[in-house]
Parts: structure tokens; sequence; C-alpha cells
């Protein structure tokens, strides 16, 4: 599947009608060039364009599950004024087209999207329509027209796959930040994988059955029953609207503390023009200055233990090899020892035994013989040579444990104790350079006096940045608690309407209905465990094909309770999150959509807004060369004028199908585009 054009009309900054052309080039003697990449500055209308993409195809919902119909006509009402006008006019009128070509078994189809909208007098309307291979769909049911459209977008492109294919620097800060991963990994896994549809299947079916309890009679328990769960769900339904508004007071916070965010930064940029960061790093550097001093002292503390200890053998090898050798021949030769006292009383047990009368009894032997055979029999005995085990002197008369113990102590001295010197001698080398170096960084900070206004500026900013996180952290708090009671009705129905269930449970609908409650949690669970290890496997493929460093992954484990990350290096060492460089957790995340897209296997095309703004050059590099040539047939990526200055256009031209450059006229409010076609040969784009 891929995206063929995009139309707009006065939408945004972009007044009039703006067509662009999306369609990949499948050259026969050239490498496929499936990069389409809109650029310019901040204003000029990046972000609209990508958004309008999502609009058209999604509606509302491409701003969220949780937007009402009066924020999604507040949205439409800001991209369709023109900003060129002091006053909005009384009729207003907007659209956007997307034509995009799906094939299936050889058969291509062409779709065209279309979504148009007319303000008149306050009153937003939206219409929808759709062409597949120039011809609408046949609908009966007109009431039913839209939601009917909307169903057929969706059998090409499915909602679920809408952060695998449209993504942007929202999501990659939020999968990216260790605080906020979690919750947006949950999010982004549950919509893949399907599992919203799951849940809503799932209230379904509860809902039919709470509907099923309440139209049948019963007993006096189950009318009871019955009351006690319609008040528990007015509860609910009450703790859900108290819910939404709170969620709607935590974005227009979040709002203003970006404000004072973008206010504080701008103080902290003055301050480091005027050379305020050493000072600023000062007290930092001098806890860092004691700590290191600290650690040079416990290392040389160290050293000094090991000069106490078996250091001083480690001096004379020679003397301990000759040491280990002279023990372990004495161990030898105590062995013989006891081999030939062994020996000898075994002899002389055996004489005795032939000198007992009681062996020679019913034997047939004259007693001159016997006589004869013991004498020789001693004889033999006695001048058997042991003198020949008996070879050496012990010297060192001790037990086989402090034998075994000193040279233990042997092993150490020749092995381990130069390692640990060297390491010691090492650190300390290192710890000296550092030492040294911050004392020069100390040396660098400038008067305070002359930064104190800048200072109090910065003062201000953080105060009031941290009030706004206070009362943010209470936002969330009586949020979290809302959730908590939710959870808890939710958990009290679930508790009362298996109660209910086991009371009816003759009734044969109630019965298939939690048996389905039942299929839908196994098959979740099994989908869920399956994909997962799949996505686990091709993160790690893709991050290490992407992070051109000597640390690379050997596996990654996903916790399917809270969807925590826990990364292993090629040691089997565990790393978390925030031990990754921003450079890092950012390749992860890309890594993370790469994998998806594997997994879900599905040829659709991928938009991305602002690629590279917040990678350095060597990772917008990478990603220009390893991730975006092969992760999609199409990809179109929305960039700031700044990502592409340091060469990253000429880098991706190879790639490259077509360019659109965006240029915001400030004095007409309105956006002009030009287009840079790529041409049929050659590697750059003219």
């Amino acid at each position: 599947m891929h995206f063929i054009s995009l139309d707009l009309e006065n939408i945004g900054v972009y007044r009039g009608t703006h067509h662009f052309l999306l369609e990949p080039l499948n050259g026969i003697s050239e490498p496929k060039r499936t990069m389409t990449i809109i650029y310019g500055r901040n204003g000029s209308g990046k972000s609209t364009l990508f958004r309008s993409i999502q609009l058209s195809l999604f509606g509302r919902l491409a701003l969220g599950d949780r937007v009402s119909q009066k924020q999604y006509h507040d949205y439409l009402i800001r991209y369709l004024t023109d900003q060129s006008t002091p006053s909005t006019p009384s009729s207003i009128s907007g659209s956007v087209t997307a034509r995009f070509q799906f094939a299936k078994s050889g058969e291509k189809t062409v779709v065209t999207v279309r979504r148009d909208w007319q303000l008149e007098s306050g009153n937003l309307k939206e219409d929808l329509s759709v062409l597949v291979n120039g011809q609408a769909p046949d609908i009966l049911d007109e009431d039913s027209r839209v939601k009917l459209l909307q169903e057929t977008i969706y059998e090409y492109i499915p909602p679920e796959l809408a952060d695998i294919c449209f993504f942007d620097t929202e999501q990659l800060d939020s999968l990216s930040s260790p605080e906020s991963h979690n919750k947006r990994l949950g999010f982004v896994m549950r919509r893949f994988l399907g599992l919203d549809i799951i849940a809503r299947l799932s209230n379904d079916i509860e809902r039919y059955l709470d509907e099923c309890m309440r139209a049948e009679g019963g007993t006096r328990e189950n009318a009871s029953l019955r009351n006690r769960m319609l008040d528990v769900q007015k509860l609910k339904d009450h703790l859900n609207t108290e819910l939404e508004s709170v969620l709607v007071e935590r974005l227009q916070l979040s709002e203003r503390k970006n404000k004072a965010e973008i206010l504080l930064k701008r103080s902290e940029r003055q301050l480091v023009s005027q050379g305020g960061t050493y000072a600023e790093k000062r007290q930092f550097l001098q806890e860092q200055h004691n700590r290191l001093e600290s650690d040079h002292q416990a290392r040389q503390n160290a050293l000094i233990d090991l000069c106490n200890d078996l250091l001083p053998f480690s001096l004379v090898p020679e003397l301990l090899h000759d040491l280990e050798s002279t023990l372990k021949r004495e161990a030898d030769q105590k062995r013989k020892d006891l081999a030939a006292d062994l020996f000898k009383d075994t002899c002389r047990s055996l004489v005795r035994t032939f000198e007992d009368e009681s062996l020679w009894n019913g034997l047939n032997v004259h007693a001159e013989t016997r006589d004869e055979l013991l004498r020789r029999l001693s004889s033999a005995v006695n001048s058997y040579p042991l003198n020949g085990l008996r070879e050496s002197t012990v010297i060192h008369d001790i037990t086989d444990i402090e034998r075994q113990r000193i040279t233990e102590w042997i092993r150490i001295a020749a092995t381990e104790t130069p390692n640990k010197v060297e390491r010691l001698c090492d650190d300390l080398r290192s710890l000296d350079q550092m030492i040294v170096k911050i004392r020069i960084e100390m040396d660098k900070a400038p008067d305070d006096v002359l930064l104190a206004h800048v200072y109090q500026e910065i003062h201000e900013a953080q105060a009031e940045v941290s009030d706004l996180i206070l009362e943010e952290s209470k936002i969330q708090e009586t949020i979290g608690t809302l959730q908590y009671r939710i959870s808890e009705t939710d958990r009290e129905l679930r508790i009362m309407r298996d109660k209910l269930i086991k009371l009816q449970s003759a009734e044969h609908n109630l019965d298939l209905a939690s048996r389905s409650l039942l299929v839908l949690k196994t098959y979740e669970d099994a989908l869920v465990r399956t994909k997962i290890q799949d996505i686990e496997e091709k993160i790690v493929r893709s991050f290490n094909t992407l992070c051109h460093k000597s640390r690379l992954l050997s596996r990654i484990t996903i916790d399917l309770d809270d969807y925590s990350l826990s990364l292993y290096s090629t040691n089997d060492k565990k790393i978390f999150l925030s031990d990754l460089s921003a450079g890092e957790r950012q390749l992860y995340v890309i890594s993370l959509l790469w994998a998806l897209r594997q997994v879900s296997e599905k040829d659709i095309p991928l938009f991305v807004d602002t690629p590279v703004a917040k990678l350095d050059e060597l990772h917008g590099w990478q990603l220009m060369h390893d991730f975006f040539p092969r992760v999609s047939n199409q990809v179109i990526l929305f960039a700031h004028t700044k990502e592409m200055d340091n060469g990253l256009l000429q880098e991706a031209a190879f790639y490259t199908a077509r360019r659109y450059k965006l240029d915001f006229d400030d004095t007409r409010k309105r956006t002009q585009v030009q287009c840079e076609e790529s041409p049929v040969s050659g590697l750059l784009i003219r």
C-alpha cells in the first residue's frame, strides 16, 4: 500500500488549493526512491500537513480516543480560519483529499478519501466521501452512511496501526522518557495488538449481561443485587464524568507549564552566553571534587591494606613457586609413607593368619613343610624393599587443611593480588586526572555579582515551574484517586455480576456470555505472549543495526503487567532505560517502531514529523541510511529546515523521490509550496 497524493484546500496556513504528489519512484536501472521530504521552518505548516493526512483517514479519532465532539470542532475551526483576515467571516470551508493505492492478490485498488468542512454561523458540518476505483460504495442505509464509509477506510488502514504509520516527536519524547515510557508503551502495545478491541468486546458482553439481568425477574436476593449494581453503576458514571473534567484541567495546566519552561530556558541560555554555566555548576563540581577525593583516599587505603597482606609475597614469585612445589612434594611423600606403613601391617596380618593352626586343619601338609613355608613367607615379607617409598624428609609438618590454606594464599599472591594492585593504580591515575580537570573547571566561574539579574529571572521562572509541577502533581494524585475508585467500582460490579450469573446459571444466554468473557481473556493472554516475544527479538535486532557502538544488546524483556522495559548487554548485564544516553533512548524508540512494523507484516507507509530534530548528526545520518530506506516502501518526512541544514538533504537524495519546501509568507499569513522534483537519473535532487 502507498499514498499517491494529498490535496489541501483552505487548511491552516494553506490558503487556496495545494497538491502534494507522494508516490515513490520505482526506477528500473536505479534503486527505489521511497522517500518524500517536506521541510520548512517553524510555522510553515509541516505539522498541519502531517495532521491533515490523519484527519482525512480517521476524523475525530486522529486527535485521540478521549477527544469530545466539541473539542474536535474547536480544533477544526482553528485550522479553517484564515490568519490574514482580522475577523472570522460568517462562512468558512476547507477540505482534505487523500488518494492511496492498495494491492491484494495482484489486483490494485485506488481509494480516494475526502473530508469537507463547512462553518456557517458558528456551526461546523463535516462531510465524508470515499471512492474505490472511482466508484462510491453501495450504501442502502443513509443514516449509517458516515459510519459505513469510515469502516470502509478502516478495511485498508485499521486505527490500531496508526501509531506505526504516523510518528511524531510527542511519541518520541514520551517513549524515550523513563518517567512516561511504561504508560505510553502500554497504550501503543494495547492499541497495536488490538487489546482495546478485546476490551470493547468484553465491555459489550458485560453490558449485555447487565441488561439481561435487569430485564429478568428473580428472587428477592436477585432484585436487591440488581439494585445495588445500578447504584454502583451510577457512581461509576459520576466518577468518569469527574475524571474527564480533571483531565481537561491537567491539559490546560500542562500548556501553562510549557510556556513557563520556555521562559526558563530562554533565561538559562542568556546565563550560558555570559559564562554562567560554570558558576551554576560550581556547587556540583565541588561535590564531585569531594566525591573523587574520597574515592582517591579509599583506593589508597585499599593499596595500603594489600601491602599489609599478601603484596610482599607477590614480589617474590620464584619463592612462591618453590614453596608451592615443596608443599606438593611433601604431600606426596606423606601419602607414600602412609602406604608403606599400611603395606607392612597387611603383611604382618597375613603371616599371623598362616601361623594360625586352624588354617591348616583338614590339610594333609607335613609339619616340616608348613614350617618351611612360614619361614620363607616371613623372609619374603621382611625383605620386601620399602626404602624406595621414603624418598625425602618432610620439613613442614602441617595438616592437609593448613597446606590447602597456604596453597590458596600462594595462588592469591601470585594471581589476584597483582591484578588488584594494577587496577587500584589505574584507578588512582584516572582519579588524579579527573580531579585536575574539575579544579580547572571550578576556576572558570565568573563573579556571581555580574549574573545576579539573570539568576533572579531564573529563580522566578524556576519557582513558577515548581509551583505548576506541584499543582500538576496534586491533579495527578486526584486522577490516580479517581482512577482507583473507578477500578474499585469495576471490581465490585464484576463481583456482583459473577454472583448474579451464578444465581441465574440456568439461563443459557448468560452462561454463553460468561464463557465468552473467559475465551476473550484466554485469547488476549495468548496473543500478548506470542507477539511480545517476537517484538522483543526484533527490537534487539533493529537497535543493534542502528546503534553503531560496542555496547550492543543481547536481549530485551517487556513486563506484561506494567510494560516496564529491561535491557541486557552482551555480557547479560541488566541495563535500565535511564542508563542509556538521550540519543540511545531515541534510537531505542526508533527500533521499537521498526520492530512493531515488522511484526505487523503490513505494507503501510510511514509518516514522520520532525524525524531527526532531537538526534545528533551521527544518529541522524544513521537513520537516513539504515532506517528510512528499509523501514517501508514509502516514507514521508516532515522536517525542520535546521534538521536538513547539516547535509542530510544531500545524504538522503539517493533515496528521495521528491522534496517540497515550505515558505511561510509573514505578510500574507500563508505558506508557499515549492516542489523540487527528482531527476530520472543521477543521485542528486537538483
